[in-house]
């Protein structure tokens, strides 16, 4: 088996359950974990916390602070990401991306594709000093603050391996990504978990789309729907919730929202933005 140190960052006093998720998929397939923070806070046993200062100083973290993505620190992330990464090099992973596997090839460089040609920065693996990441750096800090949602992400990932003629590199979307950002429910729906379950069955990871999750208010304080691919992944793993669980009928009246708003968006505006929306709570 090829078990590694992975690295991620969270702000904030607490996790959910659904960070601990994250965190324990990792661990109980035999991996390390280091989850970098600038508060002291409850983590699974055998998760090594660090300073977050020690990447980068907390007063340099910053928030969208308009569209849909208002509230956010995940642009500061993506700065935090490739510091980190350009400084120490290792693996990173998003705190909604959930491990399947104990065996988790060596690479000299990782990144996948999430859709079409368009590459995810959500699990990264780069050297130090590596020159990719150090372009990434510098281009998200010469972005400034006042950002559009994933103009430091996805897409500066994309065009900066673009650059360096790296971009066909790329896993393919199976690997991590087979549940696409626009299926995010599918995770939560019981009558979905086979089609989650089978395409899912060569990935090394999944991805949960914590970004979707939020713009639609969901309690993350709550466990997931009985019977779900991710009531599995919290069973498997021994999560525990504070509140009874989200019903299937609660995922349902969603998708029929959100399928309902798309349609009504695409006929007065003939674009594709029904996922633009913001929180509903700030749970």
């Amino acid at each position: 088996m090829s078990q590694h140190q992975f690295n991620s960052f969270w702000y904030g006093k607490s996790l959910t359950p659904y960070e601990v998720l994250c965190i324990k998929s990792f661990l109980d397939h035999g991996h390390a974990f280091r989850l970098y923070t600038y508060e002291e806070m409850a983590v699974p046993v055998g998760t090594e916390l660090c300073d977050a200062n020690e990447i980068v100083p907390r007063d340099q973290v910053f928030f969208y602070n308009s569209g849909p993505g208002a509230g956010s620190v995940a642009a500061f992330a993506n700065k935090f990401r490739y510091a980190l990464l350009a400084q120490r090099g290792g693996w990173w992973v998003d705190m909604d991306i959930i491990c399947l596997s104990a065996d988790i090839p060596q690479y000299d460089s990782f990144f996948a594709f999430e859709e079409g040609k368009r590459i995810n920065n959500g699990m990264l693996y780069f050297p130090a000093g590596s020159a990719v990441m150090q372009a990434c750096l510098e281009g998200a800090e010469a972005s400034g603050q006042n950002l559009v949602w994933g103009q430091t992400g996805p897409k500066l990932l994309t065009e900066t391996l673009e650059g360096f003629h790296l971009s066909e590199s790329a896993q393919p979307i199976s690997l991590c990504y087979a549940i696409e950002w626009h299926q995010y429910l599918y995770f939560w729906d019981p009558a979905l978990f086979g089609t989650v379950e089978s395409a899912v069955s060569a990935s090394i990871v999944v991805h949960l789309w914590n970004e979707m999750i939020r713009r639609i208010g969901l309690n993350k304080q709550k466990a997931p729907p009985p019977g779900s691919y991710l009531d599995y992944l919290c069973k498997r793993h021994a999560i525990e919730f504070s509140q009874p669980p989200i019903s299937a009928v609660e995922i349902h009246l969603l998708q029929q929202f959100i399928r309902f708003r798309g349609g009504l968006v695409r006929r007065l505006t003939g674009e594709q933005r029904w996922l633009q929306f913001g929180p509903v709570s700030k749970t």
